[in-house]
């Protein structure tokens, strides 16, 4: 089997980078505000550098995120340069979980370890915010993978 690598759509990296980006202009723009007002700087200057590296953070950590599907098994990059490993036989299932909060509602998938334990993968996820109209399909391959190496 070759491998199959599963990261964010272009579409879904699209609009992270706009939300990004639309963030840290606003903060830009809350800084220019108040240094004409002169009130209350330091507390802008310090709010804009914290929501522009975490706005920033986030997107880089989503940029690099994948799932690798390979003849071994699972690996999720899920952050930065941290790596999650799962064996075909270290799976128990893996399922499609819903999760809303008061912002969006999405799908995305989950590998339950015979442990217990369970992996969230990084790729395919598909929310209100960030569609992926393929995820079923995306779901199916991996566990047809999974399916496979079982059987074989």
């Amino acid at each position: 089997m070759q491998p199959v690598i599963f990261t964010l759509t272009p579409a879904q990296r699209a609009r992270m980078r706009n939300l990004a980006l639309g963030a840290a202009t606003l903060e830009v723009a809350l800084v220019a505000v108040s240094l004409a007002t002169g009130r209350h700087l330091w507390l802008f200057v310090i709010c804009a550098g914290i929501a522009v590296v975490a706005f920033g953070l986030s997107y880089l950590g989503q940029r690099a995120a994948f799932a690798k599907v390979d003849t071994d098994g699972i690996t999720a990059r899920v952050f930065f340069n941290i790596h999650k490993r799962c064996t075909w036989t270290d799976i128990a299932d893996i399922s499609a979980r819903s999760r809303q909060n008061n912002r969006a509602r999405g799908r995305y998938v989950v590998v339950e370890r015979v442990s217990g334990r369970r992996l969230a993968l990084p790729a395919p996820i598909s929310t209100d915010v960030f569609p992926d109209p393929e995820f079923d399909q995306k779901l199916a391959a991996i566990r047809r993978a999974w399916r496979t190496s079982k059987a074989g």
